[in-house]
């Protein structure tokens, strides 16, 4: 049994080529103090004698895989959300902290949006993060609650300007005109800054991201869509997205079937491909929108936070992956950042994760997305997970995380709600291309 144990949590370890045997003499101190702990126990000398053994052996695996499990953790992409409120009140009054988004892509680290206590936030989190291990801090637009704590964290990534390092991405209104939120001493401390502009192509470190399309905001408005890993130019849409048609998925059946012919033991969710009925809604009006969900969800029943303590979003079946070797994953993010909706978003900003900022729970004059609107990117996007962030007062009295249950439970696509603190392990959604799981023939007859 204990053979059997070890052989199968060290198949894929550094030691996999190791004789049982040798164990032992690999973690000496270790052994001799189990041994000494079993023969202190009350069981009979030939019990011990029988089973001690493996019993020695199964700890030391448990041990051994849980410090490698933690290792893996550590180097998976990720974000952390330093802040998930959002307009002047929740801001002012830190209902919900401004931080913005800390990400971990493909080993590189960048700050998204860092509004006022970003660097509080960051330094205060029980994640760890370092302000000097940034590669670069973003800016979707000038507006306070995204960019207050921008010229805080310059000094802090570059050691109060002692070392000079960092990218700063920003919308040309954040830099200059009359009243740049950018100081003018902070910049030296930077090696580049670069202006965004809509349709523009970026690099950082490892990380390739997009400004698809100028938003229907107040200034200079862009959202992101960042890429890390195998695949095919940024501006187009992955694979998986090519096969993931509003009309059904019909093309996403191919899709599963490749992947279960490079790996039998994979199967198809089998509630990935819910009812869409979407079409008919693209191209309304907000109000015709809100209306009609109006009229379907007439009442959020009153609930506790289910998931609002939890500071890890995922799901070890849904995380389970084809170990086929030599296939590359690709993973896409998206950030929709303030905007009023347009129908063209869908298209722009399709990802495999898509964090939205959505200010209100029903429609409004205000030019943000308000839920309604969200469920219908969901919808239309059919993201792995999607993410809800920036509340307003209103979202936070109806309740944000009840309304991304109901939101998952009717569009069929995994929907959380974010809160201050929370990790999210973003490798668990990552997509092996299509292309990659054409198996070449064996020549077998």
């Amino acid at each position: 049994m204990s053979g059997i144990a070890v052989s199968a949590a060290w198949a894929t370890g550094p030691h996999r080529l190791r004789p049982i045997s040798s164990i032992a003499a690999m973690y000496p101190d270790f052994m001799r103090n189990c041994r000494t702990q079993a023969s202190s126990s009350q069981a009979p000398r030939d019990l011990v004698r029988s089973v001690g053994s493996g019993v020695l052996l199964l700890t030391l695996v448990k041990s051994l895989v849980s410090c490698a499990t933690v290792t893996t953790a550590a180097q998976n992409d990720r974000m952390v959300i330093l802040g998930s409120g959002g307009a002047r009140i929740v801001v002012a009054k830190q209902l919900r902290a401004s931080g913005g988004i800390w990400f971990s892509l493909g080993g590189t680290q960048f700050l998204l949006d860092p509004g006022p206590g970003a660097l509080v936030k960051m330094t205060g989190s029980r994640h760890h993060l370092d302000p000097t291990k940034l590669s670069g801090i973003l800016l979707s637009h000038r507006h306070l609650d995204h960019s207050g704590d921008v010229n805080n964290m310059i000094e802090a990534m570059t050691m109060g300007g002692t070392e000079p390092r960092g990218v700063l991405f920003a919308p040309s209104d954040a830099l200059g005109g009359d009243d740049p939120v950018v100081l003018k001493y902070v910049r030296p401390f930077l090696e580049r800054i670069v202006t965004l502009e809509a349709g523009g192509s970026y690099e950082l470190g490892n990380v390739r991201f997009t400004c698809p399309v100028r938003h229907q905001h107040r200034g200079e408005v862009y959202g992101f869509r960042f890429q890390v890993g195998a695949g095919e130019d940024l501006t187009t849409k992955t694979p998986r997205h090519q096969a993931e048609r509003d009309e059904g998925g019909g093309m996403r059946a191919e899709r599963d079937t490749e992947t279960a012919k490079a790996c039998p033991e994979w199967t198809a969710p089998q509630d990935e491909i819910p009812p869409l009925g979407v079409n008919a809604s693209v191209g309304m009006t907000g109000a015709a929108r809100g209306a009609e969900w109006d009229a379907k969800n007439a009442k959020v029943p009153d609930s506790k936070p289910e998931s609002i303590t939890s500071t890890k979003v995922g799901n070890e079946e849904e995380s389970a992956r084809c170990p086929v070797s030599g296939l590359r994953s690709t993973l896409t993010v998206s950030y929709i950042a303030d905007t009023r909706y347009f129908p063209e978003l869908a298209e722009h900003y399709r990802a495999d994760v898509v964090i939205m900022n959505v200010v209100r729970p029903t429609p409004s004059g205000l030019d943000h997305l308000h839920a309604p609107e969200a469920e219908e990117l969901v919808r239309a996007i059919r993201p792995r997970l999607a993410v809800l962030s920036h509340f307003g007062m209103r979202m936070l009295a109806a309740k944000p995380w009840v309304i991304a249950r109901e939101m998952s439970e009717r569009t069929g696509c995994k929907v959380v709600a974010a809160s201050d603190g929370m990790l999210i392990d973003l490798g668990q959604f990552e997509t092996i291309p299509n292309s990659q799981l054409l198996i070449p023939n064996s020549g077998a007859a």
